[in-house]
């Protein structure tokens, strides 16, 4: 019988419920939810997601994001970037990998990476985007 405590690796879920409100410093070694708003700085070593009641602004580094609710600011994703239809994204992005659904409203400038993380830049592609409600995709 397989020893279950080797082979699974728990998966831990920090959240910010809705009508929460936190200004600051965020760091977090695992995932992160947010469906309150969160004013600052956020470094989460999993993925990131901001519901659709979430509202974040400031700088994000996060290895993973799935937003569904806005995002005012600077986010560097060392992984994909998920953009669901309910999403708004105002600012500067950098990413390994892209998806957007269509309805999400974008006005960035988005930088594709090789590696996304602080201490190696290497851009392949780097654009402003300004989309009406009716984008289908990015590639």
């Amino acid at each position: 019988m397989p020893r279950n405590n080797e082979n699974t690796q728990q998966v831990r879920v920090n959240s910010i419920v809705e009508g929460t409100r936190i200004q600051g410093e965020l760091n977090s070694p695992g995932n992160f939810r947010i469906d309150g708003t969160v004013e600052g700085t956020l470094r989460i070593e999993g993925r990131l997601i901001i519901g659709a009641k979430g509202k974040v602004m400031g700088e994000v580094v996060c290895k993973d994001a799935d937003i569904e609710g806005v995002f005012h600011g600077k986010i560097e994703v060392n992984g994909m970037l998920s953009l669901k239809s309910r999403s708004t994204i105002e600012g500067d992005a950098m990413f390994q990998r892209l998806t957007v659904e269509d309805g999400a409203k974008l006005k960035c400038t988005c930088n594709l990476s090789e590696t996304s993380s602080a201490s190696k830049k290497s851009e392949k592609e780097s654009s402003t985007i300004e989309s009406s409600p009716s984008l289908s995709a990015i590639g």
